[in-house]
C-alpha cells in the first residue's frame, strides 16, 4: 500500500490507510474505490472539506493511483462517474 504524504512544520509524516475488513485478503483496488466514494458521499452530505470525511480521503489518497483520482474527478464533473454519486 503506498502511502500518502503530509507536510507538517517542515516534517514529511506518512499515513497509510487503516485495516477494513471488508476487504480482507482481496486486491486493494476495490478498497480504493469504496473508499473514494465514501470521502465524495460525506462531502455531499456535511459539505466539502469536512474533518469528519478526513479519514476517507486519507484513505483513497494512500491507495488509489493518482491519475485515478484524476480521471474520476473529470468523470464527476461531467456527470458519467459510474459510482452513481450526487454531485451538487
Amino acid at each position: 500500500v503506498v502511502a500518502a504524504v503530509v507536510m507538517s512544520d517542515q516534517k514529511k509524516i506518512l499515513l497509510t490507510a487503516d485495516f477494513d475488513a471488508r476487504f480482507f485478503n482481496q486486491m486493494m483496488t476495490k478498497n480504493c474505490w469504496s473508499s473514494y466514494i465514501e470521502y465524495h458521499q460525506c462531502g455531499a452530505e456535511n459539505g466539502d472539506g469536512r474533518p469528519s470525511c478526513s479519514k476517507f480521503k486519507q484513505n483513497f489518497s494512500s491507495l488509489c493511483r493518482t491519475q485515478w483520482g484524476e480521471e474520476w474527478g473529470e468523470q464527476r464533473g461531467e456527470g458519467g462517474f459510474p459510482g452513481g454519486l450526487l454531485i451538487k
